[in-house]
């Protein structure tokens, strides 16, 4: 077994669930909960060589998982039926991961590739992926992976207190809060409308404002959007 940190976020996420599981055959390896006041997940999880899909679950009820969405400036409820993912090539020592829109776009298009999850089986079709998004959205991580954990943004966070130096958790951390702010205001939950858009974008396997041959609705044009 190995100890593994995943570091999800939309800004900070509290009280989410976190599954780490074998991409291939869909086995449990490990699972835990984001911590309610650094947003961080701990916990231990069965090594393996196969790629691996760590997931980040909403949940519901009074206690329910949150995240700090950065472009209301709101904790606003990340409900059961919302979901985040990330795919590592594989679960060896000490994992630490970051989870994000980003990488739930990777996850998709590593899926859409292979045809299915289950045949998501080597980690050239995982860091692929993983690059692919990273070229398109994602150039300021330059040699830094996908999966770099960025810098954790809550709602009591001084951001001029904690960005100050030019790394890749940092860089990170503002291409989230641009994309949140792109998202419509549907329920203060920005963030999670602007995966929903990107979601119906690469779902064609192709980055390019459209769904098949329709137009996806971003709240900005293409050309802004981009």
């Amino acid at each position: 077994t190995t100890q593994v940190t995943i570091t999800p976020s939309l800004g900070k996420i509290l009280g989410a669930k976190v599954i780490a599981r074998n991409a291939v055959t869909g086995a449990t390896l490990g699972s835990g909960t984001t911590d309610l006041v650094t947003g961080i997940a701990k916990f231990t999880a069965q090594k393996t060589t196969s790629p691996v899909v760590i997931e980040v679950q909403g949940t519901d009820g009074a206690q329910g998982a949150t995240y700090y969405d950065e472009a209301s400036n709101a904790n606003v409820p990340l409900p059961a039926t919302k979901k985040i993912r990330a795919i590592a090539p594989s679960l060896g020592d000490t994992p630490n991961f970051g989870v994000t829109v980003l990488t739930d776009l990777a996850y998709q298009a590593a899926v859409k590739a292979a045809g299915t999850e289950a045949k998501v089986n080597t980690a050239d079709i995982v860091n692929q992926a993983n690059n692919q998004i990273k070229a398109l959205l994602a150039k300021e991580l330059g040699t830094n992976s996908l999966l770099t954990p960025p810098t954790i943004i809550g709602k009591d966070t001084i951001v001029k207190n904690v960005i100050t130096a030019k790394n890749a958790a940092n860089d990170y951390a503002l291409k989230l809060a641009a994309l949140a702010n792109l998202g419509s205001s549907e329920n203060g939950a920005r963030a999670l409308d602007v995966l929903a858009k990107l979601s119906d974008d690469i779902s064609d396997g192709s980055l390019d404002g459209k769904k098949e041959n329709v137009g996806v609705s971003y709240s900005h044009d293409t050309s802004s959007f981009n």
